[in-house]
């Protein structure tokens, strides 16, 4: 058994003590639903409004994805500060029972039978007096129009998603969610580029390819439970860390999911969580591959990530955030990147600075209701003697924005506005196999190093069945001319040959603007026809192309 094996092999036993442990000598009196909830949910974007509007204080919104329980506790504290007098307006309960209504099961479990007005429907749900499993189908149908110029063109694009969407409890002690989708994309030309199937704006890849058509698939899946002190889950699943709900610096919903142990103290005010994981990279492992009579055989180089944040609540209205993440590979698990409480950048020094190390601090301030500000620093690497300089080595990113939710006594709107300034070299790193990125996609803010953008969106919820949302966002990126290197590539370190300093949007200039415009009705529980209509600019070195890209789709429970 080698040393990669053998350190899975650990992990493995450690975890799989702490489920039987569960199992058999948890003593909760209900179910902790600590199954996470996808986070292009719905349900953030209302409770990011809930708090913003001063509805919900005193919990630490910033670490995601939620549990159902986080969910739970949020909706039962909102009800009891009405309960007390708080003042909440006729739009926003109507969004609180929406809400309720997703989670009515969870708080059932917790003793709470809320009456909501338009409840929840499933295609199975079974339920005893320690077990509960819900199991739907995960659907989408969309077509989408795309017109080009320069070159002067035009296409349609169909798109059709199949999938299971599964989650529940057993023994009230072992929490448990499944969704897995597979998605088709075909036109009558064929597909040049990754980002003409990216219908989403996701990560994706794996991408199987037949000339006009293409097709992926996409899987979440968790164990959790709740100890004394800790919740402890394994599973395939995204993170998403920082203020922002645009994607945060240091990881953000974009990225691809990846398999990950993850231990958490879910405190109220306090929340710490420490997650170890494996990674996916496109290197070939030369010591381990081979050829066979039939084919080559592949093996490709281990990867890992390490991280962990710690979240705190000083006062009701303040949040901060301090998180610290390693990439590391060509090795097994290091156990010192396994230590929840280990200073990581201590411990990349101490085994020969040969890892990405990324550190973030992050805050959100409310300074009355129905205003948020909140910014974030994410620090790749500082050369302290030349702190200051333009040095290749400062590479550092930084996130600012403000919101505000019902603007003008308008209910059901909210205002936000970002600018994001990510540096040269930012998220890159000497060796390939450390580059922030799981199979090629950003695990940060999705946006190449050496750019910057200003976005400004409105989000009206005309009621909780019909939403409009607005957007316009700027870009400037300084790209990599060809045969040089100035940090505008997160999978292109700095090289020997490479200059030691930096200039911000040096290189070749591409500049782009663009706004969208779209809706969506529900008009079934959990189902929603939706449309959009984007509109983009790019200047790439003087040359100017334009698209205009209409969409409209139908899906139900798709996130």
């Amino acid at each position: 058994m080698n040393i990669q094996t053998r350190s899975i092999a650990k992990i493995m036993i450690f975890v799989s003590f702490i489920f039987l442990n569960a199992f058999f000598f948890s003593s909760e009196a209900f179910s902790a639903e600590t199954a996470p909830v996808e986070l292009n949910h719905w349900s953030y974007d209302i409770v990011n409004k809930f708090a913003a509007a001063g509805y919900i204080r005193g919990y630490a919104l910033n670490t995601r994805p939620y549990n159902r329980s986080d969910f739970v506790s949020m909706i039962l504290a909102m009800d009891s500060s009405m309960a007390a007098g708080l003042s909440v307006n006729a739009k926003d309960k109507v969004l609180l029972d929406k809400l309720k209504a997703e989670f009515e099961f969870d708080m059932n479990d917790r003793g709470y039978w809320p009456d909501v007005s338009r409840r929840q429907s499933h295609l199975l749900s079974w339920s005893g007096g320690d077990y509960r499993w819900v199991l739907d189908p995960s659907l989408k149908a969309a077509g989408f129009q795309t017109y080009s110029r320069t070159p002067d063109t035009h296409w349609f694009t169909n798109t059709s998603t199949w999938g299971i969407a599964s989650y529940g409890y057993f023994r009230d002690d072992i929490d448990f969610y499944f969704y897995a989708r597979d998605t088709r994309i075909s036109r009558l030309e064929e597909f040049n580029t990754l980002d003409e199937i990216n219908l989403d704006n996701e990560g994706i890849t794996a991408v199987t390819w037949d000339g006009n058509s293409a097709s992926f698939d996409r899987t979440y899946a968790s164990l959790s439970t709740r100890l004394k002190w800790f919740d402890v889950r394994i599973g395939r699943n995204k993170l998403d860390w920082g203020p922002s709900n645009e994607g945060g610096l240091l990881l953000s919903d974009y990225a691809l999911p990846f398999d990950m142990v993850m231990l958490q103290y879910p405190g109220r005010r306090v929340r710490a969580t420490f997650v170890a994981g494996s990674l996916r990279t496109d290197l070939i492992d030369s010591t381990i591959s081979y050829q066979t009579p039939a084919n080559y055989r592949k093996n490709f180089k281990k990867k890992y990530i390490a991280t962990h944040r710690f979240e705190l609540l000083p006062w009701k209205n303040l949040t901060i955030g301090l998180s610290e993440t390693a990439i590391y590979g060509e090795r097994g698990f290091d156990l010192g990147y396994m230590i929840p409480v280990m200073f990581f950048w201590s411990e990349q020094h101490y085994l020969g600075d040969r890892d990405n190390l990324l550190i973030s601090f992050d805050a959100a301030y409310y300074p009355r209701n129905g205003y948020k500000l909140y910014g974030a620093l994410l620090l790749d690497d500082i050369s302290l003697n030349k702190f200051g300089s333009d040095h290749w080595g400062n590479k550092w990113a930084i996130q600012v924005g403000a919101e505000n939710v019902d603007p003008l006594g308008i209910k059901g709107l909210s205002l936000t506005a970002e600018y994001v300034r990510i540096e040269p070299y930012v998220y890159t790193h000497f060796f390939a196999v450390n580059t922030y990125a799981n199979h090629d996609q950003f695990l940060g803010f999705p946006m190449q190093p050496n750019s910057d953008k200003f976005m400004f969106k409105a989000d009206y919820w005309i009621n909780p069945l019909i939403r409009l949302k607005a957007r316009f966002e700027r870009m400037h990126h300084g790209a990599n001319p060809p045969g040089e290197n100035v940090g505008g590539d997160i999978l292109l370190g700095h090289r020997n040959e490479d200059p030691l300093t930096k200039k911000f949007l040096a290189g070749i200039g591409d500049r782009s603007w663009g706004v969208n415009f779209g809706g969506s009705y529900e008009f079934f529980p959990e189902a929603f026809c939706s449309f959009e209509a984007r509109f983009q600019q790019d200047d790439y070195a003087g040359q100017l192309s334009k698209q205009l890209r209409l969409l409209a789709s139908i899906s139900y429970r798709y996130y």
